[in-house]
């Protein structure tokens, strides 16, 4: 078990020492979704792996380039992209589309979190991007 586990960080550590990061846009858009959890194994995870946890009390649609998806309250999802290691333009908005409350680029590990402010005011949002496993 370790050995693997040696393995695999060693293959990442490699992989890693031979890509650039940069914010363009991944190639032929190729992203697709997948419900998100946090017991897949390291070896397994695609190059992209953005998770977006929707904790508000509202519905979020979030997009990155070719993609768009739509989170009910409660739910969680990630955009995936096989071959992309870069930065990602992810994008929030509430359902009116107003404006995005949250139009950034993102590494291609982050969990993104949104919550609802204290006062629960619609289109007013906490979020919070992690980078740890960036």
């Amino acid at each position: 078990m370790i050995k693997t586990t040696l393995k695999s960080l060693t293959l990442l550590a490699a992989l890693a020492a031979t890509t650039t990061f940069a914010d363009v846009k991944a190639p032929n858009n190729k992203y697709y979704s997948a419900p998100y959890t946090n017991t897949v194994d390291a070896t397994l995870m695609p190059a992209t792996n953005i998770a977006v946890l929707n904790f508000s009390n509202d519905t979020i649609d979030a997009s990155v380039p070719g993609l768009e998806l739509t989170l009910l309250s409660g739910n969680t999802n990630t955009f995936r992209n096989e071959t992309y290691w870069g930065n990602t333009l992810l994008t929030l908005q509430n359902s009116y589309h107003i404006d995005p409350f949250f139009n950034r680029y993102v590494c291609h590990r982050a969990v993104v979190t949104i919550d609802s402010t204290i006062d629960n005011k619609p289109g007013h949002y906490v979020t919070t991007v992690s980078n740890r496993y960036c």
